[in-house]
């Protein structure tokens, strides 16, 4: 055993000097350096004996190392856990028999108290009142056989009356022998304070979200004002309150009260009403400010409560504000721990909300009031009003449209637009529409089939809706029923058609009389003549019967030749085929005559084909011959290429008639009886991309300025009465502009 304990034999031990440290009958420790330098530590007791007749020492040694290092580990142990308990930024304490028997440096400067001074209290004397009950129950007054106690969060009061939230952790433990009771206590007031902060939000923003969502359904302002007072009043437990608005004046008018103090009293409710702005609420009028009043008997503006108005005893008061103006106020009072900047900051917040609330009731209100306006205004007025989406739906009709189309509502929402047109006016429709998104607007025409089959004519004003975004969305449109001033203006149409013709009726009469004339005179003549022949014919018969027969033809010569004496055959020779070309002529004029009538008086019907413009012109100008031939040349200059145009054929007819009568009659004006000659009227047509140009001009003294921008006007006329209606013009712009969108 010693060899191991000094790692050496007995024989290098043997003769070693040996320093003892005790003498006999006592014990000590001693290190001991192995020859490796390994340190070992040995308890040794010395006993005085006799060797060999001569006095020595017997030393024996018992090998402690381990103990040693063991007393070493836990003596640092010990230290570590002390620094770390004194260190250690939660408060820790043992507890026995609810007295502090142990208490770390943080609980002391957390205390303000000495150690001494603490171990004179009970633990729970730190506890907030309210929570002593539950610390004693769950700590003192455990099982015995719970080792680990339930954590908790407490409240703490140092000495300053200050509150401390504390999550405390306990373990039942041996202290000095008896039980006790280890308490670890970390300090969580930040995190309840940001929890309550984060709760009263959560109430916050709940409250302000049932203002919004119970005042949609709201009737009145009151109404919207009561359910916000019920939520202010239960958010901050206020046992009653008003909310008023500063009228133009300054003064106070309620917009509601709280009624339960005044019931609780049968008192009526007391009254607010273009009032004088004074005492805490005249103090946030005043300034514009929120105002906490928790000692209202000592606020130096009190004058004391009316007649019949609650006491209060305490005050909240927060201003309404709007384009940075007080417009008013909500007043809460009687809070029983009265109020503080939390209260005020909720107020504050709930005053938004209710002042959006109201100005979005009053904007509904006016909003609703405008459409009411606005449907009775759609429902009574005289025209037509469709809307439709970016699909051609209809998606609303006004009653007028209905009874113009002969259709219920039902059967026309829903429905496309072009299923209530034919063919030709849905392109019309198709042309428009992509025109005014492109952002060009103006009134055309168009034709709708009635539900009984008829045709509705309708004056079309569209407008585009967009959305927010600048998106297409559908289109407005506002449809002025003409059918009746159709059927006017055709039978106006027609009268200024016969009108026209009143004068060149006689012209063309003329016009066929006279060709008619010399083909009746030359079918006489013929008639005469050929009968002439006819008896000359007959003599050449009996002379060619006679030769033949070998009779005598002498008397039959001589009749032959007293016969074309008589009836002048060289004259009818050569006068015949005059007569036949004059007859030829005189039919193909009259031919001509009535080709261009028939032309002219081509039946419109409203419905647009394609027409040889030229020819259309040059039929009116045969019909309307007798009105110019008199005063005028006619030169035309016309592009041979010209291609067919879609136009209604009557109407443009007219249009070159009603032009021509007033040409010649300017020309009439400045050349008088003729005498010094005539005057030229004269037509072009050219092509001009995907339009056709016509172009008329004559050597009339033209239109005074002064009235150019009048000549379109219905019935305007400068012309002596009995010699024109002051239609032809403006019949002419409708047909080119408003039906035909030419210019």
């Amino acid at each position: 055993a010693a060899e191991v304990l000094f790692g050496c034999t007995s024989a290098e031990l043997t003769g070693q000097l040996f320093g003892f440290p005790v003498v006999g009958g006592e014990t000590a420790e001693i290190d001991i350096i192995r020859p490796g330098g390994e340190q070992a530590t040995a308890e040794m007791r010395v006993v005085q004996i006799e060797w060999e007749g001569e006095g020595a020492l017997l030393a024996s040694l018992r090998d402690i190392s381990d103990r040693k290092r063991a007393e070493d580990a836990l003596r640092e142990s010990e230290e570590k856990h002390r620094l770390l308990i004194e260190n250690s930024s939660d408060l820790i304490a043992v507890i026995q028999d609810e007295k502090i028997m142990f208490i770390n440096a943080k609980a002391v400067e957390y205390a303000g108290l000495t150690k001494e001074e603490l171990n004179e209290h009970s633990f729970l004397d730190w506890v907030h009142p309210d929570d002593r009950n539950m610390i004693a129950k769950n700590y003192f007054k455990s099982p015995k056989d719970e080792v680990f106690l339930p954590p908790l969060d407490f409240r703490l009061v140092d000495n300053q009356g200050n509150i401390l939230w504390i999550s405390a952790r306990a373990a039942k433990i041996k202290w000095k022998g008896r039980p006790a009771e280890l308490v670890m206590l970390s300090n969580i007031t930040g995190r309840k304070q940001a929890e309550q902060q984060i709760l009263r939000k959560n109430r916050l923003l709940e409250a302000i979200n049932r203002i919004f969502a119970e005042t949609l359904n709201c009737e009145t302002e009151a109404e919207v004002a009561q359910t916000c007072l019920a939520v202010a009043e239960e958010l901050t437990a206020s046992k009653f309150g008003w909310i008023g608005e500063v009228n133009k004046a300054g003064r106070l008018d309620r917009i509601t009260l709280s009624e339960r103090s005044w019931q609780d009293r049968g008192l009526p409710q007391y009254s607010i009403r273009d009032r004088e702005i004074s005492v805490f609420w005249g103090d946030v009028r005043k300034t514009e400010q929120s105002l906490i009043v928790n000692a209202p008997a000592s606020h130096p503006n009190r004058v004391g409560e009316p007649d019949g108005h609650p006491r209060i005893n305490s005050f909240l008061g927060v201003p309404m504000k709007h384009a940075c103006r007080t417009i008013g106020m909500i007043a809460l009072a009687n809070r029983e721990e009265g109020y503080d900047q939390s209260h005020l900051k909720d107020i504050e917040a709930l005053a938004m909300a209710l002042k959006e609330t109201l100005f979005r009731k009053r904007l509904n209100i006016e909003l609703k009031e405008s459409e009411a306006r606005f449907r009775n205004l759609v429902e009574t007025m005289p025209n037509g009003l469709v809307v439709s989406d970016d699909n051609d739906v209809i998606t609303y009709v006004n009653d007028r449209f209905c009874q113009m189309l002969g259709s219920p509502e039902k059967e026309l929402v829903n429905q496309i637009v072009y299923d209530l047109l034919d063919e030709s006016n849905k392109k019309t429709l198709r042309t428009q529409t992509e025109g005014f998104q492109r952002g060009i607007e103006g009134a055309y025409e168009l034709v709708f089939t009635r539900r009984d089959g008829e045709k509705l004519f309708s004056v079309i004003s569209q407008k585009a809706i967009y959305d927010g975004s600048g998106r297409f969305r559908g289109s407005l449109a506002i449809l002025t029923d003409i059918t009746e001033f159709k059927i006017m203006e055709s039978k106006l149409l027609q009268a200024q058609k016969l009108e026209s013709l009143g004068g060149p009726a006689a012209g063309i009469a003329h016009e066929i009389n006279t060709p008619t004339q010399y083909v009746g005179d030359n079918t006489r003549f013929l008639d005469q003549a050929f009968a002439d022949l006819w008896k000359i014919n007959q003599l050449y018969e009996e002379l060619t019967q006679a030769a033949g027969n070998g009779l005598p033809t002498g008397d039959i010569i001589g009749r032959v030749e007293a016969a074309i004496e008589e009836y002048d055959l060289d004259y009818l020779k050569m006068e015949i085929p005059k007569a036949l070309d004059q007859t030829l002529e005189g039919v193909e004029r009259i031919s001509t005559i009535v080709r261009s009538m028939k032309q002219f008086a081509h039946p419109s019907l409203d419905q647009k084909s394609s027409v040889d413009i030229n020819q259309a012109i040059e039929s009116t100008i045969t019909v309307a011959r007798n009105e110019w031939k008199y005063v005028a040349e006619m030169v035309t200059d016309f592009e041979d290429s010209l291609p067919p145009v879609p136009c209604v054929p009557g109407e443009i007819n007219q249009v070159i008639l009603n032009i021509i009568i007033n040409a010649a009659h300017a020309i009439a004006d400045v050349i008088g009886d003729g005498a010094k000659g005539k005057g030229t009227i004269t037509f072009r047509t050219r092509s001009a991309g995907d339009w056709v140009e016509i172009r008329i001009s004559d050597t009339g003294e033209g239109i005074p300025e002064k009235i150019r921008d009048r000549v379109f006007d219905p019935f305007f006329t400068t012309k002596e009465v009995g010699r024109g209606t002051g239609q032809g013009l403006a019949i002419a712009y409708s047909v080119i502009v408003e039906k035909h969108n030419g210019t």
